[in-house]
């Protein structure tokens, strides 16, 4: 608990995140989706991890510099991935 209350915008945010996602997978048998739910929580993950790597990364610190904007840019991926696959 401390932990999490000591990094409040984090443990907010990722509640957020955690809620759209399982928005999503109810959305994914809604919209009869062609990618299961198995396969979205691994596309997350995948997603998630390759993002962290390029986070450590000092190459793309160097080249790019603004951690906030890939993280904002991989979650708003993520979250929209089932109704993009499901129109298509």
């Amino acid at each position: 608990m401390l932990y999490n209350m000591l990094n409040s915008n984090r443990t907010i945010l990722l509640h957020i995140i955690e809620e759209r996602l399982t928005n999503n997978e109810k959305n994914l048998k809604f919209l009869d989706s062609a990618m299961s739910i198995r396969d979205y929580l691994s596309y997350i993950w995948t997603v998630t991890y390759g993002a962290s790597l390029l986070l450590n990364s000092t190459h793309y610190q160097k080249s790019i510099g603004s951690r906030e904007r890939l993280i904002k840019l991989y979650v708003n991926q993520a979250l929209m991935t089932p109704d993009k696959i499901s129109s298509l």
